[in-house]
């Protein structure tokens, strides 16, 4: 499914655990050589840290936003990870 990039953003990331919602998406993160999308940055009311999801974790999309296992996808974002 191809999404532009103004549909993504402020889209739900869903827990598959809870079943709630758990974040908002703020932006992505590219991979300059191969363009490929690899995380998104999320906002959670849940966390006091900035946050990614990365997309090999994304299990299911569809219109109304994205699904993950749970709060464990929402990895800190560190100078180092990306």
């Amino acid at each position: 499914m191809l999404f532009l990039s103004s549909d993504i953003t402020n889209k739900t990331i869903f827990s598959l655990e809870s079943g709630e919602d758990i974040a908002n998406i703020s932006g992505m993160v590219v991979n300059p050589n191969n363009l490929k999308i690899e995380a998104f940055y999320v906002s959670s009311p849940f966390i006091s840290y900035d946050a990614v999801v990365f997309t090999d974790d994304i299990r299911e999309s569809s219109l109304d936003g994205f699904v993950v296992d749970g709060m464990k996808n929402l990895v800190p974002l560190d100078s180092n990870l990306i």
